[in-house]
């Protein structure tokens, strides 16, 4: 995914639930949030349809995809971090955990080494969890809606 592309979907998903990921991103950074309103006046240039961008946030470098993923699975599973890149097998954890890798490859198209790293794992646990989430379509409905729920958050 092209740089462009990836401001363009978080700013996307951002406008959806702006105060629920904002919390979620800049939790633990300590950074400030600038509107793209704010980030051009500091650089002398103007907008013709400034009134567009007062709600528009810029995303810092570190605020990746990955990262975002991972933080909307964990808020929606009530995990937290060392849980969602642990080594904890309980399915009430596992089962998110997949959620999240299965998420990374449908929305990021990132490989199964990136997600990987993103989450202190093995690609082939990565791509275990994949192939565990498109099972739940036939023998587990109940977890492939919540799956396809969170995903259409993204959407």
């Amino acid at each position: 995914m092209t740089l462009n592309k990836i401001e363009n979907w978080t700013n996307k998903i951002f406008d959806k639930n702006r105060d629920k990921y904002l919390s979620l991103i800049y939790e633990d950074s300590g950074q400030q949030v600038k509107t793209k309103k704010e980030k051009n006046q500091s650089a002398g240039q103007t907008n013709r349809k400034e009134h567009l961008w007062d709600n528009d946030f810029e995303y810092p470098q570190t605020a990746m995809p990955l990262r975002l993923i991972r933080r909307v699975v964990q808020a929606e599973f009530n995990l937290t971090k060392k849980q969602m890149c642990g080594r904890q097998r309980g399915r009430h954890i596992s089962w998110p955990r997949f959620i999240a890798w299965w998420l990374s490859t449908q929305i990021t198209h990132s490989s199964y080494p990136e997600i990987g790293r993103a989450y202190t794992v093995d690609h082939t646990s990565v791509m275990h969890g994949v192939k565990r989430v498109k099972e739940w379509k036939k023998t587990n409905p109940e977890w492939w809606d919540k799956a396809q729920k969170i995903r259409e958050e993204f959407q």
